[in-house]
């Protein structure tokens, strides 16, 4: 890294190839060695075996993101099974936002080095194959057509249209843009004397479609159960709440020092902390409106929906990091306006020139602090298995296990191992084969004893032997069943993708086994 920072300041096209390269090869190495887990593999699994389009576009509503990340799947699995595909289209979309970023960001080399080795490009967008990538990819790409805007809308346009259907955040994101667009025209005479009313009707035509069709998509069935529904809203005024709701702001900044969200003064001290962080940074762009503009409203569009809805963890918090980025790269394409023309002139201005002195250390503060919590997250997930599916899962193949029946619980954490599989379970929740798993008010969770009445009746029913896969020790027992302890799988930093497996027959056929193993 030493190096690499030195050639940074030498020669900072050649740090730009040399960059790249340290990223690819270090995203190539992480992310075919992170295990997957229930999130990544719960949407390949909707991908793989929904039965038909219409089973496909129902299944996705109960997901609470838009398509596009699935329409993508779906064309990958045309050619293949292995969800290894999946993590490699991940690894190419962090890549290209990288490219984008080296290529067009108007930032100090070594400012985009900080920045693409930080927690978000470098961990969370790159190694866990989520569809936070693809809108971070659009949301790049509209950072670089910005300046296009002046000539045409159409390529603003088309990438709003496909970061709204990226993720449920670059929607709102997506929206901000547009709205933020939509003011420039109405607040500039030189934007709108060189806009053509043909290309301004239709690049917001394209625009709108796609915002409106990912929600549609976002809409939930009224059945879903994942994160209340339609019915689950929090309109009640609550201090506590609204100050962890403002903390993501700082937690998505500064993401090595986490607010403990239980504690009412964690809520309090780093609410107030990011309303600081927020106003500085608005300072920063006063000369900026536009640029200012999108900043605000899409930043507490977020908070808002984190207060109403959704409090999220980290990867949802991301999406304010990128809010801040993206305001800071469009505002060097903005036509700049006089702090004359604003009220209170003199203390504003000072106080921009004072914010405009700082905004270099604080915003390389926040870059060096996602430096370290990315090679931190990097370094982890290599040492330390994110989910203990893929070790449960080549214990599985070893042993030839794969080919027994198999019964598995809790549903919801055997996607991964459906998914390294390429197979599907018993899930004694619904009471058939399955592999994703759908919130909806269908769905129970199945107790211990729940379990074990399933695995007797497929057992009467005529299986000689099954392998039960569980995410938890088992704690019950039947006399007529004989369960033998196979292994099980702890080492992993998601707590409930740990994974216990036994062989179970009935007593009365039960052969000698040998003694559990430990894995």
């Amino acid at each position: 890294m030493l190096t690499l920072w030195k050639s940074v300041v030498s020669d900072p096209k050649r740090s730009q190839f040399i960059a790249l390269m340290l990223f690819v090869a270090l995203g190539l190495v992480g992310i075919l060695n992170h295990a997957m887990w229930r999130d990544e593999l719960n949407v390949w699994l909707i991908v793989r075996d929904s039965g038909s389009l219409a089973d496909f576009l129902a299944n996705v509503k109960y997901e609470g993101h838009p398509l596009l990340w699935y329409l993508s799947l779906a064309v990958l699995n045309q050619f293949t099974d292995n969800p290894v595909v999946m993590q490699l289209y991940h690894l190419a979309l962090g890549i290209g936002s990288m490219v984008l970023l080296w290529r067009a960001a108007p930032f100090a080399p070594w400012q985009k080095l900080l920045l693409m080795f930080g927690y978000y490009p470098f961990y969370e967008y790159l190694l866990i194959s989520r569809n936070y990538a693809i809108g971070m990819l659009f949301l790049f790409s509209f950072c670089v057509a910005w300046p296009t805007r002046r000539r045409t809308y159409a390529w603003v346009g088309l990438f709003i249209a496909l970061m709204a259907n990226g993720n449920a955040y670059a929607f709102f994101i997506g929206f901000a843009l547009l709205v933020t667009l939509a003011v420039e025209w109405l607040s500039d005479p030189k934007i709108r004397a060189q806009s053509r009313i043909g290309n301004l009707v239709g690049s917001g035509a394209i625009a709108i479609l796609g915002l409106a069709s990912a929600a549609y998509v976002l809409i939930p069935p009224a059945d879903s159960a994942l994160q209340g529904g339609l019915s689950r809203w929090f309109f009640q005024w609550d201090w506590h709440h609204l100050g962890r709701s403002l903390s993501r702001i700082w937690s998505a900044y500064i993401v090595v020092l986490i607010p403990d969200d239980p504690k009412v003064l964690d809520g309090v001290l780093f609410g107030i902390i990011s309303l600081g962080l927020l106003g500085f940074f608005a300072i920063a762009l006063l000369k900026r409106p536009v640029a200012l503009f999108f900043y605000l409203f899409a930043s507490l569009e977020i908070v808002t929906f984190t207060y109403v809805k959704f409090l999220g963890s980290l990867r949802h918090y991301g999406s304010l990091y990128l809010v801040l980025i993206a305001a800071l790269w469009i505002a060097a394409d903005c036509t700049p306006r006089p702090l004359a023309k604003l009220p209170f002139n003199v203390p504003l201005t000072t106080l921009y020139e004072r914010v405009k002195s700082l905004q270099k250390p604080v915003f390389t503060v926040i870059l060096t602090a996602q430096l370290v919590a990315g090679l931190i997250a990097y370094t982890r997930d290599y040492i330390t298995p994110f989910s203990a599916s893929k070790a449960t899962t080549t214990y599985i193949q070893q042993e030839n296990l794969n080919t027994l029946f198999m019964v598995g619980s809790r549903d919801a954490n055997m996607a991964p191992i459906c998914g390294y599989l390429n197979r599907k379970m018993y899930y004694p929740e619904r009471g058939e084969l399955g592999s994703f798993t759908l919130f909806n008010s269908q769905r129970t969770e199945a107790t211990p004893d729940l379990i074990l009445d399933h695995v007797t009746q497929l057992l009467k029913a005529g299986k000689p032997e099954l392998l039960l896969v569980l995410n938890a020790p088992l704690a019950a027992t039947r006399p007529q069943l004989a369960i033998a302890p196979l292994s099980e799988f702890h080492h992993g930093l998601i707590w409930d993708e740990h994974y216990f497996l036994y062989r179970v027959k009935l007593a009365r056929a039960a052969t000698r086994l040998g003694p559990g193993r430990t894995g």
